[in-house]
Protein backbone atom coordinates (compact mmCIF):
# COMPACT_ATOMS: atom_id res chain seq x y z
CA UNK A 1 0.00 0.00 0.00
CA UNK A 2 2.83 2.38 1.09
CA UNK A 3 5.01 1.62 -1.80
CA UNK A 4 1.90 2.10 -4.65
CA UNK A 5 1.39 5.68 -3.47
CA UNK A 6 5.26 6.81 -3.44
CA UNK A 7 4.01 9.09 -6.80
CA UNK A 8 3.83 12.71 -6.64
CA UNK A 9 5.71 15.78 -4.33
CA UNK A 10 7.23 15.56 -0.85
CA UNK A 11 3.39 16.64 0.30
CA UNK A 12 1.65 14.18 -1.08
CA UNK A 13 3.64 10.95 -0.75
CA UNK A 14 4.00 12.22 3.04
CA UNK A 15 0.05 13.34 3.27
CA UNK A 16 -0.47 9.59 1.32
CA UNK A 17 2.06 7.71 4.23
CA UNK A 18 0.28 9.19 6.97
CA UNK A 19 -3.59 8.33 5.64
CA UNK A 20 -3.03 5.15 4.75
CA UNK A 21 -0.70 3.95 7.79
CA UNK A 22 -4.20 5.09 10.06
CA UNK A 23 -6.30 2.77 7.66
CA UNK A 24 -3.88 -0.30 8.37
CA UNK A 25 -4.15 0.54 11.91
CA UNK A 26 -8.39 0.71 11.56
CA UNK A 27 -8.09 -2.54 10.42
CA UNK A 28 -5.66 -4.09 12.64
CA UNK A 29 -8.21 -3.12 15.35
CA UNK A 30 -11.09 -3.51 13.48
CA UNK A 31 -10.84 -7.06 13.11
CA UNK A 32 -9.64 -7.41 16.72
CA UNK A 33 -12.39 -5.60 18.00
CA UNK A 34 -14.80 -7.79 15.77
CA UNK A 35 -13.11 -11.47 17.01
CA UNK A 36 -13.39 -10.39 20.75
CA UNK A 37 -17.52 -9.09 20.37
CA UNK A 38 -17.93 -12.56 18.47
CA UNK A 39 -16.21 -14.85 21.13
CA UNK A 40 -17.85 -12.66 24.04
CA UNK A 41 -21.31 -13.15 22.24
CA UNK A 42 -20.63 -16.76 22.03
CA UNK A 43 -19.83 -16.62 26.07
CA UNK A 44 -22.85 -15.41 26.54
CA UNK A 45 -25.10 -17.51 24.38
CA UNK A 46 -23.44 -20.25 26.32
CA UNK A 47 -24.00 -18.57 29.43
CA UNK A 48 -27.57 -17.53 28.68
CA UNK A 49 -28.51 -21.33 27.42
CA UNK A 50 -27.26 -22.56 31.14
CA UNK A 51 -28.67 -20.05 32.77
CA UNK A 52 -32.41 -20.98 31.50
CA UNK A 53 -31.97 -24.69 31.87
CA UNK A 54 -30.98 -24.21 35.53
CA UNK A 55 -33.80 -21.49 35.62
CA UNK A 56 -36.35 -24.02 33.83
CA UNK A 57 -34.91 -26.95 34.46
CA UNK A 58 -37.82 -27.81 36.90
CA UNK A 59 -40.56 -27.07 35.31
CA UNK A 60 -39.70 -28.21 31.91
CA UNK A 61 -37.67 -30.73 30.38
CA UNK A 62 -34.27 -29.71 28.71
CA UNK A 63 -35.01 -30.06 25.18
CA UNK A 64 -38.17 -28.26 26.12
CA UNK A 65 -35.81 -25.51 27.17
CA UNK A 66 -34.05 -25.54 23.92
CA UNK A 67 -36.99 -25.75 22.07
CA UNK A 68 -38.07 -22.55 23.28
CA UNK A 69 -34.17 -20.46 23.02
CA UNK A 70 -33.95 -22.05 19.33
CA UNK A 71 -34.90 -18.89 17.62
CA UNK A 72 -32.58 -16.74 20.27
CA UNK A 73 -29.83 -18.73 19.76
CA UNK A 74 -29.66 -18.90 15.82
CA UNK A 75 -30.22 -15.22 15.89
CA UNK A 76 -27.07 -14.85 18.03
CA UNK A 77 -25.11 -18.03 16.32
CA UNK A 78 -25.77 -15.51 12.85
CA UNK A 79 -24.15 -12.39 14.29
CA UNK A 80 -21.19 -14.53 15.86
CA UNK A 81 -20.82 -15.76 12.44
CA UNK A 82 -20.77 -12.33 10.72
CA UNK A 83 -18.45 -11.14 13.76
CA UNK A 84 -16.09 -13.98 13.47
CA UNK A 85 -15.54 -15.46 9.82
CA UNK A 86 -12.67 -14.00 7.93
CA UNK A 87 -13.22 -12.42 4.42
CA UNK A 88 -11.71 -10.35 1.65
CA UNK A 89 -12.00 -7.26 -0.29
CA UNK A 90 -10.92 -4.86 -2.34
CA UNK A 91 -9.04 -2.03 -0.54
CA UNK A 92 -11.25 1.31 -0.64
CA UNK A 93 -11.38 4.81 0.87
CA UNK A 94 -10.25 7.47 -1.46
CA UNK A 95 -6.32 4.98 -2.47
CA UNK A 96 -6.51 6.39 -5.94
CA UNK A 97 -6.80 4.49 -8.94
CA UNK A 98 -2.92 3.25 -8.70
CA UNK A 99 -3.49 2.36 -5.19
CA UNK A 100 -6.23 0.27 -5.55
CA UNK A 101 -4.39 -3.14 -6.28
CA UNK A 102 -4.75 -5.09 -3.23
CA UNK A 103 -7.09 -7.08 -0.71
CA UNK A 104 -8.10 -6.38 2.56
CA UNK A 105 -8.52 -8.91 5.36
CA UNK A 106 -11.46 -8.40 7.41
CA UNK A 107 -14.40 -9.75 8.93
CA UNK A 108 -17.76 -9.56 7.89
CA UNK A 109 -18.24 -7.09 10.20
CA UNK A 110 -15.62 -4.98 9.37
CA UNK A 111 -16.26 -5.56 5.25
CA UNK A 112 -20.19 -4.25 5.60
CA UNK A 113 -18.87 -1.63 7.91
CA UNK A 114 -16.78 -0.15 4.90
CA UNK A 115 -19.19 -0.79 2.30
CA UNK A 116 -21.73 1.11 4.29
CA UNK A 117 -19.18 4.18 4.74
CA UNK A 118 -17.55 3.71 1.26
CA UNK A 119 -21.80 4.18 0.23
CA UNK A 120 -21.44 8.20 2.21
CA UNK A 121 -17.37 8.37 1.26
CA UNK A 122 -18.62 8.49 -2.31
CA UNK A 123 -21.96 10.57 -1.70
CA UNK A 124 -19.74 13.26 -0.62
CA UNK A 125 -17.02 13.22 -3.50
CA UNK A 126 -20.50 14.47 -5.75
CA UNK A 127 -19.91 17.97 -4.42
CA UNK A 128 -16.29 18.16 -6.13
CA UNK A 129 -18.18 18.39 -9.22
CA UNK A 130 -15.23 16.77 -10.79
CA UNK A 131 -15.18 13.39 -12.39
CA UNK A 132 -11.38 13.33 -11.85
CA UNK A 133 -11.34 13.71 -8.30
CA UNK A 134 -13.43 10.40 -7.76
CA UNK A 135 -10.51 8.27 -7.08
CA UNK A 136 -8.61 11.20 -5.33
CA UNK A 137 -5.88 10.71 -2.81
CA UNK A 138 -5.81 12.97 0.13
CA UNK A 139 -2.19 13.28 -0.82
CA UNK A 140 -3.36 15.06 -4.15
CA UNK A 141 -5.95 17.22 -2.22
CA UNK A 142 -3.06 17.91 0.09
CA UNK A 143 -1.00 19.04 -2.96
CA UNK A 144 -3.75 21.26 -4.37
CA UNK A 145 -4.66 22.95 -1.35
CA UNK A 146 -0.91 24.16 -0.59
CA UNK A 147 -0.33 24.89 -4.29
CA UNK A 148 -1.56 28.12 -4.33
CA UNK A 149 0.37 29.57 -1.24
CA UNK A 150 3.39 27.71 -1.93
CA UNK A 151 3.55 29.36 -5.65
CA UNK A 152 2.80 33.24 -4.14
CA UNK A 153 4.89 32.67 -1.69
CA UNK A 154 7.59 31.60 -4.45
CA UNK A 155 6.88 34.86 -6.34
CA UNK A 156 7.05 36.76 -3.37
CA UNK A 157 10.79 35.59 -2.70
CA UNK A 158 11.22 35.53 -6.25
CA UNK A 159 11.26 39.86 -6.26
CA UNK A 160 12.05 40.88 -2.57
CA UNK A 161 13.41 44.31 -2.89
CA UNK A 162 15.11 46.18 0.43
CA UNK A 163 12.87 49.38 -0.33
CA UNK A 164 9.73 46.91 -0.08
CA UNK A 165 10.93 45.05 2.56
CA UNK A 166 8.15 45.24 5.13
CA UNK A 167 5.49 44.50 2.48
CA UNK A 168 7.09 41.40 1.75
CA UNK A 169 7.54 40.50 5.39
CA UNK A 170 3.92 40.77 5.23
CA UNK A 171 2.91 38.68 2.65
CA UNK A 172 5.31 36.26 3.83
CA UNK A 173 3.46 35.84 7.50
CA UNK A 174 0.08 35.83 5.49
CA UNK A 175 1.18 33.37 2.95
CA UNK A 176 2.39 31.13 5.91
CA UNK A 177 -0.87 31.47 7.93
CA UNK A 178 -2.54 30.26 5.01
CA UNK A 179 0.14 27.25 4.73
CA UNK A 180 -0.62 26.40 8.61
CA UNK A 181 -4.69 26.46 7.52
CA UNK A 182 -4.30 24.33 4.94
CA UNK A 183 -2.66 21.75 6.75
CA UNK A 184 -5.13 22.30 9.36
CA UNK A 185 -7.95 21.33 6.92
CA UNK A 186 -5.99 18.32 5.33
CA UNK A 187 -5.24 16.73 8.84
CA UNK A 188 -9.03 17.51 10.12
CA UNK A 189 -10.38 15.57 7.03
CA UNK A 190 -8.11 12.47 7.45
CA UNK A 191 -8.73 12.91 11.23
CA UNK A 192 -12.72 12.65 10.75
CA UNK A 193 -12.56 9.48 8.03
CA UNK A 194 -10.40 8.04 10.81
CA UNK A 195 -11.91 8.51 13.75
CA UNK A 196 -15.77 7.77 12.25
CA UNK A 197 -13.77 4.33 11.34
CA UNK A 198 -12.77 3.81 14.68
CA UNK A 199 -16.10 4.41 16.83
CA UNK A 200 -17.82 2.73 14.56
CA UNK A 201 -15.95 -0.17 15.23
CA UNK A 202 -15.81 0.13 19.14
CA UNK A 203 -19.77 0.60 18.56
CA UNK A 204 -20.10 -2.99 17.70
CA UNK A 205 -19.19 -3.60 21.86
CA UNK A 206 -22.60 -2.00 21.87
CA UNK A 207 -24.50 -4.27 19.15
CA UNK A 208 -23.86 -7.05 21.61
CA UNK A 209 -26.36 -5.51 24.09
CA UNK A 210 -28.81 -6.06 21.37
CA UNK A 211 -29.18 -9.53 21.93
CA UNK A 212 -29.96 -9.41 25.03
CA UNK A 213 -33.91 -8.14 26.02
CA UNK A 214 -32.69 -6.56 29.13
CA UNK A 215 -30.19 -4.23 27.48
CA UNK A 216 -31.62 -3.80 24.42
CA UNK A 217 -31.45 -0.13 25.06
CA UNK A 218 -28.46 0.09 25.72
CA UNK A 219 -27.21 -1.04 22.30
CA UNK A 220 -29.61 1.73 20.60
CA UNK A 221 -26.58 3.73 21.64
CA UNK A 222 -24.66 1.63 19.06
CA UNK A 223 -27.45 1.82 16.15
CA UNK A 224 -26.84 5.76 16.97
CA UNK A 225 -22.97 6.29 17.05
CA UNK A 226 -23.12 4.41 13.54
CA UNK A 227 -25.76 6.60 12.25
CA UNK A 228 -23.74 10.08 13.86
CA UNK A 229 -20.41 9.05 12.37
CA UNK A 230 -22.07 8.04 8.81
CA UNK A 231 -23.40 11.78 8.59
CA UNK A 232 -20.32 13.21 10.21
CA UNK A 233 -17.96 11.18 7.50
CA UNK A 234 -20.21 12.49 4.59
CA UNK A 235 -20.24 16.04 5.49
CA UNK A 236 -16.40 15.78 6.04
CA UNK A 237 -16.27 14.49 2.50
CA UNK A 238 -19.06 16.78 1.31
CA UNK A 239 -16.92 19.93 2.72
CA UNK A 240 -13.84 18.91 1.08
CA UNK A 241 -15.02 18.93 -2.19
CA UNK A 242 -17.11 22.67 -1.48
CA UNK A 243 -13.55 23.76 -0.26
CA UNK A 244 -12.08 22.17 -3.39
CA UNK A 245 -14.48 24.11 -5.62
CA UNK A 246 -13.90 27.34 -3.62
CA UNK A 247 -10.47 27.16 -4.43
CA UNK A 248 -10.34 26.62 -7.75
CA UNK A 249 -13.10 30.02 -8.45
CA UNK A 250 -10.01 32.35 -5.71
CA UNK A 251 -7.79 33.92 -8.28
CA UNK A 252 -5.35 36.08 -6.63
CA UNK A 253 -2.51 38.20 -7.39
CA UNK A 254 0.60 39.13 -5.67
CA UNK A 255 -0.49 41.64 -3.65
CA UNK A 256 -1.25 42.05 0.51
CA UNK A 257 -4.88 42.58 -0.29
CA UNK A 258 -5.41 39.38 -2.70
CA UNK A 259 -2.76 37.31 -0.33
CA UNK A 260 -5.09 38.64 2.86
CA UNK A 261 -8.35 37.89 1.20
CA UNK A 262 -7.30 33.98 0.61
CA UNK A 263 -6.05 33.93 4.10
CA UNK A 264 -9.78 35.05 5.21
CA UNK A 265 -11.34 32.53 2.96
CA UNK A 266 -9.33 29.40 4.02
CA UNK A 267 -10.16 30.44 7.84
CA UNK A 268 -13.64 30.54 7.07
CA UNK A 269 -13.13 26.78 5.03
CA UNK A 270 -11.25 25.83 7.82
CA UNK A 271 -13.83 26.72 10.95
CA UNK A 272 -16.76 25.25 8.76
CA UNK A 273 -14.40 22.00 8.41
CA UNK A 274 -14.22 21.67 12.71
CA UNK A 275 -17.30 22.38 13.62
CA UNK A 276 -18.39 19.02 10.84
CA UNK A 277 -18.62 16.86 14.40
CA UNK A 278 -21.22 19.47 15.71
CA UNK A 279 -23.22 20.00 12.81
CA UNK A 280 -23.31 16.07 12.32
CA UNK A 281 -24.69 15.66 15.82
CA UNK A 282 -27.02 18.35 15.85
CA UNK A 283 -28.36 17.04 12.21
CA UNK A 284 -29.26 13.92 13.96
CA UNK A 285 -30.22 14.80 17.35
CA UNK A 286 -32.43 17.68 15.92
CA UNK A 287 -30.49 19.63 18.83
CA UNK A 288 -28.99 22.51 18.88
CA UNK A 289 -29.80 23.91 16.04
CA UNK A 290 -29.81 27.34 15.52
CA UNK A 291 -27.86 28.53 18.12
CA UNK A 292 -24.35 29.88 18.08
CA UNK A 293 -21.12 28.48 19.18
CA UNK A 294 -18.75 31.09 20.37
CA UNK A 295 -16.07 28.20 21.55
CA UNK A 296 -15.76 26.98 18.38
CA UNK A 297 -14.13 29.81 16.96
CA UNK A 298 -11.85 29.93 19.41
Amino acid sequence: MFRSGQDGDVIERVVNALYYGLILIYRGISIKVSWLCGVALIGIIILDILGKILERISEMSVYAVFKMLIPKIVRNLVISFFLVIKVSYPESWGMGRGVMTGMAQGTLVTQFTEMFFTMFYRLGLLFFNDSSMTNVTPGRLAGLFFAKPLNLLQEVFGFMTIFGMFDNMAKIILLLFCLWICSKIIGIYIANIFVALMLSTFSVFYLIFLTLESTVQIGQKGINMIIVQSVTLFMTVAMMGISYQVMNLIAVGNSIQGIASLAVVLLMLQQTMENVGVMAISITSGGGLGTSHTGAFT
